[in-house]
Parts: structure tokens; sequence; C-alpha cells
């Protein structure tokens, strides 16, 4: 069974050619969250997470995949943010049925003294992988192994703690 998530409604033609309105499936609880991201939007600290909070809530009103992929597009550029929130139909799978993903949704916040030990420690990623069993110290391989980057790319990352609740 295929379900789009949207906050629409939908009219439809019945077999006595009548027309009724319904809600689309989920009506509510999109209902729920587009008005908790509306809150959200007025406490967003950036023009960047207020356009991100917008497409969510545009993308679960009207069911356009383009903008929950703009939504996941802005989230992605955000960088460090203080809180971060993830919603939507991610983590997708495929099985026999075809490609799937479960909706979830999840605010953390980030911990700011984490957050500075971990970046030390990739600061020093050069020093440990130097360590490793299988890099050769002489030669121009510069303390690198055979499955190292010539030069490290550091990643961007924040250490984000989150509350589960149960609606």
């Amino acid at each position: 069974m295929f379900c789009k998530l949207q906050l629409k409604r939908e009219l439809i033609r019945t077999p006595s050619m009548r027309t009724r309105d319904i809600p689309s499936a989920f009506f509510v609880e999109t209902t729920r969250i587009c008005d908790s991201l509306a809150n959200a939007q007025d406490a967003a600290l950036t023009a960047a997470q207020r356009q991100y909070l917008a497409s969510l809530i545009e993308s679960f009103q009207s069911g356009n995949m383009e903008r929950f992929k703009e939504a996941q597009e802005l989230w992605v550029e955000d960088l460090h943010p203080s809180v971060e929130a993830v919603i939507g139909f991610v983590e997708p799978y495929r099985d026999a049925y075809g490609v799937r993903a479960e909706f979830e949704g999840l605010v953390g916040i980030t911990n700011k003294q984490e957050t500075e030990l971990l970046t030390t420690l990739i600061e020093h990623a050069d020093h440990f992988v130097a360590t490793l069993p299988w890099v050769e110290t002489s030669g121009d391989g510069g303390g690198k192994g055979p499955f190292e980057l010539p030069k490290m790319e550091h990643p961007d990352f924040t250490s984000v703690y989150g509350t589960f609740d149960e609606v």
C-alpha cells in the first residue's frame, strides 16, 4: 500500500457522482506537525532555518516532494546549529515490495563541550592515522597508509542530545 503524507483535503467523486471533500491520510497528524513547525519558525535563529521549516510545512501541506528535497538541502547547508531538527520520511531502505521509509522526527540540542572535544580529536586525526599498523613511516606516503586520502577531509558535525516524547 502506498500512502502519501499530506495535509491538503481532496475532492473525490463518488459512484453517485456527488463530490465529497475528504481529508487525506494522516490529516490530523500532519495538521499538528505543521502547527508545531510554524511555532518553531518563530524561534528559528537564522533565515535558512526559517526557510527550512517553511519548505517542510509546504511539503506536508501539498505532498510536494520537491519542496521536501529543498528542505533537506537547506538542512545540510545549515552548519553548526545550536538546535537541530530532522523530520520526514528519512533513512529509506529497499525490500521485496520496493523502497520504503519510516516517518520520524527529532530535535537535538548541541552539546558544545562534547562538540569541542570531538573537534579536537578530528584535528589530531593525522597523528592517529600515522600510528596505524599498515602505515609506512618511510617513503613518500607522508605518514598515510594505503587506505587514507592524501589530505584528511574533516567532517562537519555537532554532538547533539535529544529526548523521546511519544505523541
